[in-house]
């Protein structure tokens, strides 16, 4: 009986000082450390200061109150896992959906001239929803994360939902940085104004930055502008592996590229179902030069001019062992160049029409290289989840 009641008594101990479950905490201002709850409550905007460290815990939910957002001078590690991912969500949507109304959404991660001595972030299985970029026009771009002149920041396995920025990149906006980003899904983000200057990339917008984003998933994001997913400009991007499914812009339904001349190569990537108003139904290259290798470009739309591929303000992009096929547009249904002065090229790839089906003064008059091309209806397996395998 005396070791029956120890062992209840050792047992009750243990789970006096177990870490609360289901604790509840409000943070704001200046912090750093562990955050050991299951929900957190933003109730104002937190700075994390230069030398110092953020980290939340798996499974944890992160809930603003209202717009409110971080503060970054440090680093933040926000590191979920497969059955515990960390949730950034805000407590009521009621007017979400307004683009110019601070109500139903919070305020992202700024990371404003973060020191380069700053240790890196990392954000791995995240759940980011609602961010809701508002304010002057600093604070008017990327709905989840707005970076400027930082480059140590490792997004993966995390998804953005339903995030939205007045100006530029309705998740992720990104300026000089180097940043990368792996296995994450966008969904369903907005980006942009319907006059100038337009939103660039529903998704992502980077501008003057050598960012990597590999294995991404986008479908249904949106801009007003150029690039229904991403927006590319003064950039030097590696876009590899990525599936672009029913995104939507003015220009470049999925993609985006502009003022660009990149050394690094935009491969293995489908774009399908993707869609424009005017030009591009899934690329738009205006004064860029990327390299596509091994893409597919298949089934997307444009109620204007080009399909699939559209060339624009000299631009000469260089397309290689690709599918460009099944695309529509009453003009230029796979390709459509605008001016005489761009002049894509285009090698060992499957191209519906050949050139002679190419679309606009550039398209009518094309003679740069196109060496090596066949038209030939591909044999897409049609089989889930991967039907444009071969």
């Amino acid at each position: 009986m005396r070791n029956k009641a120890l062992s209840v008594l050792i047992i009750n101990l243990l789970f006096f000082f177990q870490p609360s479950i289901g604790q509840t905490i409000q943070i704001s201002g200046e912090l750093s450390g562990l955050l050991e709850a299951d929900t957190i409550l933003l109730v104002g905007n937190v700075d994390i200061p230069a030398g110092e460290t953020l980290q939340f815990r798996p499974g944890s939910s992160v809930v603003a109150t209202a717009m409110f957002g971080f503060n970054v001078m440090g680093s933040i590690f926000a590191m979920g896992n497969t059955v515990s991912p960390i949730i950034f969500t805000v407590s009521d949507t009621t007017g979400f959906h307004n683009l110019y109304d601070s109500r139903g959404g919070w305020n992202g991660f700024h990371f404003i001239n973060t020191p380069a001595s700053a240790d890196s972030s990392v954000f791995s299985f995240c759940n980011f929803e609602f961010g809701k970029a508002i304010g002057d026009s600093i604070e008017e771009m990327g709905g989840v994360f707005n970076i400027r002149n930082f480059d140590k920041i490792r997004i993966s396995d995390c998804n953005f939902s339903y995030n939205k920025a007045v100006y530029w990149g309705g998740a992720i906006f990104a300026e000089y940085s180097n940043l990368k980003i792996a296995n994450s899904t966008f969904t369903g983000n907005f980006c942009g104004i319907p006059s100038p200057p337009y939103g660039y990339g529903g998704a992502i917008c980077l501008r003057y930055s050598a960012a990597d984003i590999t294995g991404c998933h986008f479908t249904e994001n949106k801009s007003t502008g150029i690039g229904g997913a991403v927006s590319f400009e003064y950039a030097d991007v590696l876009l590899q592996t990525n599936i672009f499914e029913n995104n939507y812009s003015a220009l470049g339904g999925a993609l985006g590229y502009l003022r660009s001349n990149p050394i690094r190569t935009i491969t293995g990537n489908l774009f399908t179902g993707n869609s424009a108003n005017f030009f591009g139904g899934a690329i738009s290259c205006n004064k860029a030069n990327p390299h596509f290798i091994n893409n597919t470009i298949a089934n997307n739309s444009c109620a204007s001019y080009g399909g699939g591929f559209y060339c624009n303000d000299s631009a000469v992009p260089v397309v290689i062992n690709s599918i460009i096929y099944g695309n529509y547009a009453p003009s230029g249904e796979q390709v459509y160049i605008w001016d005489i002065y761009s002049a894509p090229e285009f090698y060992y790839s499957n191209i519906e029409g050949g050139y002679l089906a190419f679309g606009g003064t550039g398209g009518t008059g094309f003679n740069s290289p196109y060496v090596n091309n066949i038209d030939s209806l591909p044999a897409f397996s049609g089989l889930l989840p991967h039907p444009y395998s071969l």
